[in-house]
Formats: C-alpha cells, sequence, structure tokens
C-alpha cells in the first residue's frame, strides 16, 4: 500500500486507487498497473506492472477499505497496540519523516476506521492476527 498512497495525507484515496488500477484489472484479466509514490522527492514517480498470478498479497493501512473489498479472496485484521503500531511506523524505512507526520496519520486512520477499537477487533474479516501482547520495542 505504501506505493499507492499520495503522500502522508494520501491515506484514503489509496483504497481507491488499488481497486482501480489492481484489483479490477486482475479480475478482468488484464496486466494492472499502478504509478508508484516517491516518498523521497514527494510526487508520483514510476509505473509498475504486476504479473498476473494465482496468489497477490496486498498489505498496509487500507488494503481493505474499499469498494472491491469483496472481490478480496480473504481479508487479515492484524490488531497490534497503538504504541506498537507508531513504533513500527517510526522504524520503517524509506517513507521520509514518520515522527513529523504522525498525528496527521492518526487523524486519518481514524477518519477511515473510525475510532481505535483496541482491544475489540472490527468484524467482517476472514482471519485476526492478535499481536497486542507485543512487544513496543521490537
Amino acid at each position: 500500500m505504501e506505493d499507492l498512497y499520495a503522500g502522508w495525507l494520501g491515506l484514503a484515496d489509496a483504497a481507491a486507487r488499488l481497486c482501480g488500477t489492481v484489483i479490477e484489472p486482475l479480475r478482468k484479466g488484464r496486466w494492472p498497473a499502478y504509478a508508484r509514490y516517491d516518498w523521497s522527492i514527494d510526487r508520483w514517480g514510476e509505473q509498475v506492472r504486476i504479473l498476473r498470478c494465482d496468489v497477490l498479497i496486498i498489505e498496509g493501512v487500507g488494503a481493505t477499505q474499499h469498494r472491491c473489498r469483496d472481490q478480496l479472496d480473504l481479508a487479515v485484521w492484524v490488531q497490534a497496540l497503538p504504541a506498537l503500531r507508531e513504533n513500527r511506523a517510526r522504524t520503517r524505512q524509506g517513507q521520509g519523516d514518520f515522527a513529523r507526520h504522525s498525528t496527521q496519520w492518526a487523524a486519518q486512520e481514524d477518519d477511515l476506521f473510525g475510532p481505535d477499537p483496541y482491544p475489540q477487533a472490527p468484524t467482517g474479516f476472514d482471519l485476526i492476527v492478535d499481536t497486542t501482547g507485543a512487544q513496543t520495542d521490537v
């Protein structure tokens, strides 16, 4: 999903981009392609083509929040406490300065998913992976 976010304010639009440029073309037997967001220059970069395949794993915040969700074969929710999620985001490479944008990102997550449901996972997922017992300093 990191390729599909239009920077730090692009969480909500990424889901529609995923549906229109990846999922729908795959389901119709076409070769999907999307523009990859280049975090280092803060704009869209190269075109990426996805080869048709039997299994495609889409990972990231918002990967299941779109009009094409019913076309997914399996939807997995990975549950983690807010402190662990923030620590993971702060240590991720290649996306610029998360610390500077963490408040904006959290607000977008709240808009997309609603208030943080922890310790309860949301409904409607095929599999829930509960990592709430994980260390925050991993």
